[in-house]
């Protein structure tokens, strides 16, 4: 049996915050890192097994048929990297830290709560006994233009999408009890729970606003392990996927591509049926779906209320990175 390696980095997302660009650009080129655009079979495996797992609100599921699996095929992938550290980028992880249930928007109000990835990663490494150190790799962005972002890409399966509900529905999550004692939005907190698990010296914190600097994907390589050469990643050519970085908050919102996303679910692990379906549902003019406007904007009025609202997570983030709070508030924190 090859060396196995003791090291593992997970790169966690936030979803919606450059995750695309690092995974697509870079770490993918490396044999030791497993990303959505891992073409090896074995790898699309195990991310699949991870995801599924990462997902769940019941951490007992380590303890499980599933988790187990997972574990088992985790140690066989630590095999396979002649020593080096093994690197796993997915945005999933971080879905139980702001996600509801499986299938449903961030903006449901449908079983609220705080899932904290970090309990996975401690069920995780209690699972690996290999496993002597993680490193932690967190991707964010300003909770406005993240917002915006992300109810742009949840727009498939939001009922009557618009400005004006995306506006009620944030102002909803605000206003929730569970959202603020669970701490969503709250980025400081989540860094504290990773901390908890890892180590402040092995949590790294990115921020979207800052990757067209050089220093943003060298600074990452360096941390991941990963060789860097001088190519220029910073190009905004090259970082098409996050054009939003330097947004002017205004964001597409695409067709509902059917009622039910539990339906959705159930129809795309079946590829060629999810695609005829889809297909056929989206050249139909259906009585019950209304027309939807093609874009919608972040008004200043509301962004100024997000910001008021997070103001003291995003002190505690600058805190914790040991930055001035004017730097943050510079890029829309």
């Amino acid at each position: 049996m090859d060396a196995i390696t003791d090291t593992l980095i997970i790169h966690i997302g936030l979803s919606r915050t450059g995750t695309t660009s690092l995974q697509r650009r870079f770490f993918s080129q490396f044999s030791n890192t497993l990303t959505p655009y891992s073409t090896e079979e074995w790898k699309e495996t195990l991310m699949d097994e991870m995801v599924h797992v990462f997902q769940d609100c019941d951490f007992s599921v380590w303890n499980e048929t599933e988790g187990k699996k997972v574990v088992d095929n985790l140690k066989a992938a630590c095999c396979k990297t002649s020593g080096k550290p093994f690197l796993i980028s997915q945005n999933a992880f971080s879905r139980p830290f702001f996600f509801r249930k499986k299938g449903l928007s961030a903006f449901s109000q449908k079983d609220m709560g705080y899932f904290p990835v970090s309990l996975h990663l401690e069920m995780m490494l209690k699972a690996c006994p290999w496993i002597s150190k993680i490193k932690v790799l967190v991707t964010l962005r300003n909770q406005p233009e993240w917002l915006g972002s992300l109810y742009a890409k949840d727009s498939t399966t939001i009922k009557g999408a618009s400005k004006e509900d995306f506006e009620q529905k944030v102002r909803l999550l605000m206003s929730d009890d569970s959202v603020n004692k669970g701490g969503c939005f709250n980025w400081g907190k989540l860094v504290h729970d990773l901390e908890r698990i890892a180590g402040k010296d092995n949590i790294y914190v990115v921020l979207l606003e800052e990757m067209n600097s050089d220093a943003y994907w060298k600074t990452i390589a360096e941390w991941s392990e990963l060789p860097f050469e001088s190519e220029d990643y910073s190009s905004t050519v090259r970082n098409r996927e996050n054009s939003r970085s330097i947004s002017n908050q205004e964001w597409s919102i695409s067709k509902r591509d059917f009622f039910w996303p539990e339906l959705v679910n159930i129809i795309q692990k079946h590829e060629k049926l999810y695609e005829v379906v889809k297909k056929s549902y989206n050249s139909l003019k259906h009585p019950f779906v209304s027309p939807r406007p093609e874009e919608f904007t972040l008004s200043d009025e509301l962004a100024s209320e997000i910001r008021s609202y997070c103001n003291p997570f995003n002190r505690e983030l600058a805190e914790y990175l040991e930055r001035d709070f004017t730097e943050l508030e510079e890029l829309g924190y």
